[in-house]
């Protein structure tokens, strides 16, 4: 006799997340019609490597584009449905006078028991080693589609649960076919091995993390000691200097901010990536403890490639010097110089920053639509009329923002800036440096 299973039960199977394996959070829907939760699917897409397209977990369909990722809000609909629902119950297949709410279900037996009729289960050997589920989950084990079979087999070449005509008369005929239980064995042995792999890289993260956050640290120090020297200096002579004063404290200032800057952007890349492995182990250890073949199987299979793309990413590296002492001391001895030595029209300190002097042009393809550059393309200013410009992905949408067309990772840089009025108040703080990842 089947199971009998209240009527929001027949759709359980449909609403739930063949990543996480849990009911949908916030569903959306790919245009291969398979669903995910949110969360999961941008998980999924966001460790794709560069050389590769978008593709989905489930049927493997590849997208030229990165997908849009649209709510369905009929899944969301049923998912409600069911949690309204939660208190119905899936009855005992041996108490035939009355419904009595089934306590377990065995996947061997395919056969839903009370806590009277499960009692067995318990007591005699040659059941102990049955698998046995919550009957809300037993529709997980499903049965073939086109040989309405139970999937008790698994193939290794095609990474699918199959029945056994599958494997004789069906697509999957002369591949390597394993036992559902041998195929958990092995994949668990190898998620087991990744495990150690994951911890291992963790605790280098977690070490890379301590020494930025350490390096950070010196740093402020660093630079707080070069501004309590300049001012000492300019103490004596600021009636006469307190243009240079002001343009040298900007400049510390703007060294010292590139400098946190920096360390911030490689703190935050270094964060990101520990709990995308946190995460990713925390998603092992939940499919490792899975005792259902089917569920732990499709569990592997989906996150398999974001685990790969885990392990498989290039190390960021950290660069430890980050104060230039050298070109710092030399700016305060030359404040130091210029005590003695200052004239009205001395510009020595702009004298020194011009040795790093550099050209900076914009980039057309980032500048937002409401901003038009000169043909040298030095020179941006603000049009109430939208430019229409070709489709570029690196162009900025809802901000007044255009980048540089240089980008810079070591060394010193200077050139100068030179903003009207009017487009300041217009569009607030609108220079500064932004590492390449703004996008």
């Amino acid at each position: 006799m089947a199971g009998y299973f209240k009527p929001v039960d027949s759709y359980k199977d449909e609403i739930t997340c063949s990543i996480c394996l849990q009911i949908f959070t916030y569903p959306i829907t790919l245009t291969c019609n398979h669903s995910f939760c949110l969360r999961c699917i941008q998980d999924h897409l966001k460790h794709k490597s560069p050389e590769d397209n978008y593709m989905c977990p489930e049927c493997q369909i590849e997208f030229a584009e990165k997908p849009r990722l649209l709510k369905n809000s009929k899944l969301a609909e049923d998912v409600e449905k069911l949690s309204k629902c939660q208190e119905r119950r899936t009855v005992c297949d041996y108490c035939f006078e009355e419904d009595v709410p089934a306590a377990m279900s065995c996947i061997q037996c395919e056969t839903f028991f009370c806590v009277t009729h499960l009692r067995p289960h318990s007591e005699k050997p040659s059941l102990k080693d049955h698998v046995l589920v919550d009957p809300t989950e037993a529709r997980q084990l499903r049965k073939c589609e086109e040989h309405k079979e139970a999937l008790k087999l698994y193939c290794k070449q095609d990474h699918a649960s199959i029945c056994s005509l599958c494997s004789i008369i069906g697509k999957h005929k002369k591949h390597l076919i394993l036992t559902t239980e041998e195929a958990k064995c092995e994949i668990q042995l190898s998620f087991t091995e990744k495990l150690k792999d994951l911890n291992v890289k963790r605790t280098k993260t977690e070490e890379a993390v301590k020494r930025l956050r350490e390096l950070n640290s010196h740093v402020l120090a660093a630079y707080s000691g070069y501004l309590e020297k300049a001012v000492q200096h300019y103490k004596g002579i600021k009636a006469l200097i307190e243009d240079d004063e002001r343009q040298t404290l900007q400049f510390i200032e703007a060294e010292r901010q590139s400098a946190t800057l920096y360390i911030e952007a490689q703190s935050k890349d270094w964060i990101e990536e520990l709990d995308d492995i946190t995460r990713t182990i925390e998603q092992i250890n939940t499919i490792l403890n899975q005792s259902d073949p089917y569920r732990f199987l499709k569990g592997a299979n989906c996150n398999e490639y974001r685990i790969n793309s885990l392990l498989n990413k290039k190390e960021l590296v950290i660069h430890d010097t980050v104060v230039d002492d050298g070109k710092l001391s030399s700016l305060i001895k030359s404040i130091s110089k210029l005590f003695n030595s200052l004239s009205k029209n001395d510009t020595s300190v702009r004298k020194a920053l011009l040795a790093y002097a550099t050209t900076v042009t914009f980039d057309p393809v980032t500048a937002n639509e409401n901003l038009i550059l000169s043909e040298d393309r030095t020179i941006v200013r603000y049009t109430d009329a939208v430019v229409k410009a070709p489709y570029s992905p690196k162009r900025f949408d809802d901000t007044l923002y255009v980048l540089g067309s240089q980008g810079y990772t070591f060394g010193n840089h200077y050139w100068e800036v030179v903003v009207k009025r009017q487009l300041e108040d217009l569009m607030g703080e609108i220079v500064g440096m932004v590492i390449e990842s703004i996008h």
